[in-house]
């Protein structure tokens, strides 16, 4: 089962299937979060800062949505209608059902508990929707409100990439990785179980 593009309306945020439309607004939000993404980012804020690479990025993201490589959703704030966040699940490996999450709040819309609810229905649709067995985040160690985050959606400690060059360009920090199964999600919400079968 593959994602369909549509606009999903949780309890304060609509969720944008990425539109190259956006691309003006979503260049925008980095540059306003860009002292806070540079370490967590560095292949996205190197893309803001240059014309053709932003354009690259935007169409490389609609492709692959299209091709069910990758998917992208800006995050909009129903209150205001302003850009809030951004969620991607990515390395789509449909053969053995993994993938992986990332994603960042505006620095002004952080401690409202946007991402909590975004990553609790994600996950709903990466296990039930797309059947996925497994959904990894790789987070820094030194990033506590990301790590609160994820062990409060349930995922669990897997290990720690010592020195991950997914990172900035000049340091390699420390990267913990956090995951969920199928099943674990399934025991966490025996109701969507239930409404699974």
């Amino acid at each position: 089962m593959k994602l369909p593009k549509k606009i999903i309306a949780t309890a304060h945020l609509e969720w944008h299937p990425y539109d190259l439309k956006q691309t003006a607004a979503f260049r925008q939000l980095l540059h306003n979060n860009s002292a806070r993404l540079q370490e967590h980012f560095p292949a996205l804020m190197a893309a803001a800062q240059d014309d053709v690479a932003m354009q690259l990025l935007a169409h490389r993201k609609v492709s692959d949505w299209n091709h069910d490589r990758a998917y992208t959703y800006l995050l909009i704030d129903k209150q205001t209608g302003v850009m809030a966040g951004y969620i991607h699940l990515k390395d789509i490996d449909w053969k053995k059902k993994n993938a992986e999450l990332s994603y960042f709040t505006d620095a002004a819309f952080e401690r409202r508990g946007y991402m909590s609810e975004v990553l609790q229905n994600f996950l709903k649709i990466a296990f039930q929707f797309l059947q996925l067995e497994r959904v990894f985040v790789r987070v820094r160690k030194d990033n506590a409100p990301s790590i609160h985050l994820v062990e409060k959606a349930g995922m669990q400690y897997e290990g720690t990439f010592f020195q991950d060059t997914g990172s900035g360009p000049t340091e390699q920090p420390d990267m913990h990785c956090y995951g969920m199964t199928n099943a674990d999600f399934l025991r966490k919400n025996p109701v969507s179980a239930d409404k699974q079968q």
